[in-house]
């Protein structure tokens, strides 16, 4: 059993960012107590007050040479992605990382959001597409999308958005008309905003969970079509769906 050099425990890093991968450290340190160190990593752009984490490691690795680094200088006995469904590159570089390090590998994805005979989805492949057919399905759209692929929508001429995003950012300079609205979409109030502000098309991103499920609940309601981005390919691996599946995991794993 692999050791981390600063106590006997061994070491399991958790690559958070996402609500699940915060309640998988919750609930490792509860079953494991002193019996194992967990690490939460998250990165740079991640806005809280994490000052309860023990341990903690913010912002990048430096590609797969420096995870790898990272899992040797360490001690890592098992990683676990509990990263966003979205977040391609960081898994693919644990993938990589581990596969040379001989390090146990999980990935914690949570499930997607399923599509019912009363949704409307309209579902493409990339963001880029996503741009070229929303104007020939509404004019006034809600973006749920993130900020890096904001660029992406504003040559959109003729329409009108209402940008969701978790804080506030200078957004391109050559946006349509719009307006911001700061959150994470927790609050149960998407219904209201997309009446208020007359919204025919919701865009965003297969992520699945039930936290930000309320936009696709409220355009369920309002009958409007949904520009939905696919998730891409998953990594291959030992995957689950669960907080306690990945604890068990864990169990089974590094004991």
């Amino acid at each position: 059993m692999t050791t981390s050099p600063a106590c006997s425990a061994p070491t399991v890093l958790v690559l958070g960012g996402t609500k699940e991968g915060r309640a998988l450290v919750t609930a490792l340190r509860e079953r494991f107590v002193a019996q194992l160190r967990v690490i939460l990593s998250l990165s740079s752009s991640m806005h809280g007050d994490y000052t309860s984490y023990k341990d903690l490691h913010m912002g990048p690795f430096g590609g797969v040479e420096g995870l790898k680094a990272y899992l040797q200088d360490e001690h890592v006995a098992a990683v676990l992605a509990a990263t966003h469904p979205f977040a391609t590159t960081i898994a693919h570089n644990v993938s990589l990382a581990c596969e040379a390090c001989g390090v146990p590998h999980l990935i914690l994805r949570r499930p997607p959001w399923v599509c019912t005979p009363a949704d409307r989805w309209i579902e493409v492949d990339d963001m880029t597409e996503a741009a070229q057919r929303l104007p020939t399905i509404g004019r006034r759209a809600f973006l749920t999308i993130g900020t890096r692929a904001l660029p992406i929508f504003s040559a959109s001429r003729d329409m009108w958005f209402l940008i969701r995003l978790p804080r506030n950012i200078p957004l391109p300079r050559h946006m349509p008309p719009h307006r911001l609205v700061i959150g994470c979409g927790r609050d149960g109030n998407d219904l209201h905003l997309m009446r208020l502000h007359a919204i025919d098309v919701l865009v965003t991103k297969a992520s699945g969970g039930a936290e930000t499920a309320g936009k696709i609940a409220a355009a369920r309601t309002l009958a409007l079509p949904v520009l939905m981005i696919r998730r891409p390919p998953a990594e291959s691996g030992w995957t689950v769906s669960t907080v306690p599946a990945a604890v068990a995991w864990v169990e089974a794993t590094v004991g």
